[in-house]
């Protein structure tokens, strides 16, 4: 079968400096992430007319709460794992108890997937080059995929997340290689 007809595809960019995206179809804007309040918290979505909104509390055991703007009710919750990993995951558990994993494929979380906790089928991955002024990513979704727009929006604001939590493991290894190579 062709990739092309078996999945839909889309992008995702931004500029390095902002935490708003764009998410697009065909070179069209079908979606947007982005900061509701100043600080950061929450992060507001809208794709394809569904609208949700991300808001985090806890520092070390950090926690999303999902709500579905429209109908204003919690739709799930996110809890990740491996903090001080270079490689990020998590945990969504929707209302009705099915859980998906998120997780990212490389340092930095630039490449991240979701998958069925239970079957580990792939459901939607990301790919993105690295490039120190830009944020554009490619995501490729399976048809079958239920919520596409919650796992879209959801999984780039996860990929944002993890890739500021991924710093202080990667800050803490550098220093402790510093260390290391002074005392040769």
């Amino acid at each position: 079968t062709n990739l092309e007809v078996m999945n839909q595809i889309l992008h995702y960019k931004t500029s390095s400096t902002s935490d708003n995206y764009q998410i697009l179809k065909d070179n069209l804007q079908v979606g947007k992430l982005y900061k509701a309040e100043w600080l950061g918290n929450p992060i507001d979505t809208v794709l394809n007319e569904h609208k949700y909104r991300f808001i985090s509390k806890g520092i070390f055991k950090p926690t999303i709460s999902v709500l579905d703007i429209s109908s204003n009710s919690i739709v799930g919750t996110v809890r990740f794992q491996n903090l001080l990993s270079f490689y990020q995951s998590a945990v969504l558990t929707l209302s009705n108890g099915t859980e998906y994993r998120w997780k990212s494929n490389k340092l930095f979380a630039y490449d991240w997937q979701w998958s069925d906790l239970n079957t580990e089928e792939i459901i939607l991955s990301s790919t993105e080059p690295f490039d120190a002024f830009k944020q554009n990513g490619t995501i490729i979704l399976n048809d079958k995929t239920h919520d596409k727009e919650l796992f879209i929006s959801l999984g780039i604001h996860l990929r944002n997340v993890a890739k500021r939590k991924s710093l202080l493991p990667r800050v803490m290894g550098i220093i402790i290689l510093l260390t290391l190579l002074s005392r040769l």
